[in-house]
């Protein structure tokens, strides 16, 4: 008879956990801990900032998590730290190290990113691209804003403007049409001396000595 009510309180909890927490069982605008099993089952509303250590069941997302992120699926807006999930997903900016499956900043990363697939930036937003830094190690990484460091993997991708080391079986740094049709001519001026150094089989790259080369490019 205990085991079965104990089973039926879970059971219940989990049920109207959503109805009675809402957005969170507490509302605040900072916190040093956060601890969520699937939003809004958790501490704290998703417009908390966490500073120090979050934990998640599964499905945990906060405006903000800074420090320490372990989980299942961490969603945040900002993000800095050391993130360990199979998906962390950043709506803004990353800074820090993004260990995970699948690490996807839809705006900039300022860190480290790894795991299978690495994505930083969304392309083209209100006629501006983001910029970003740092380093991708997967199986595919793929840049969607101007990225300045090192991508290191299987395919290493870049849709905007890549200055750095590609380090793979496929590079490519391509769509450069795009991105000179969007900046002014100042933004371009910043960006004409970048280079982008690519050693792997094959080697895609506009700017290049060869659109397409085998094993280096720049």
């Amino acid at each position: 008879m205990k085991r079965f009510f104990i089973v039926s309180l879970i059971i219940l909890s989990v049920i109207f956990g959503g109805q009675l927490c809402r957005a969170g069982a507490i509302d605040a605008e900072w916190s040093p801990f956060e601890f969520g099993i699937f939003t809004p089952v958790q501490i704290f509303d998703e417009e908390s900032n966490i500073c120090f250590l979050r934990l998640s069941a599964f499905y945990t997302k906060n405006r903000a998590a800074y420090g320490f992120d372990f989980g299942f699926i961490n969603d945040s807006t900002d993000s800095a730290g050391l993130q360990i999930a199979v998906l962390n997903l950043c709506r803004d900016s990353q800074m820090g190290l993004g260990i995970g499956l699948i690490n996807f900043s839809m705006k900039s990363i300022y860190g480290c990113q790894i795991g299978a697939f690495n994505k930083s930036g969304t392309g083209k937003i209100l006629d501006e691209y983001d910029n970003a830094g740092g380093v991708q190690i997967g199986w595919v990484n793929l840049s969607k804003s101007i990225f300045s460091g090192v991508q290191i993997g299987i395919a290493n991708l870049s849709t905007a403007k890549f200055s750095g080391l590609q380090l793979g079986f496929v590079n490519s740094d391509r769509d450069h049409n795009s991105f000179d049709k969007v900046l002014d001519y100042k933004d371009k001026a910043d960006h004409t001396d970048d280079v982008c150094v690519q050693i792997g089989l094959l080697n895609f790259n506009e700017d290049g000595f060869l659109p397409i080369s085998p094993f280096i490019n720049f």
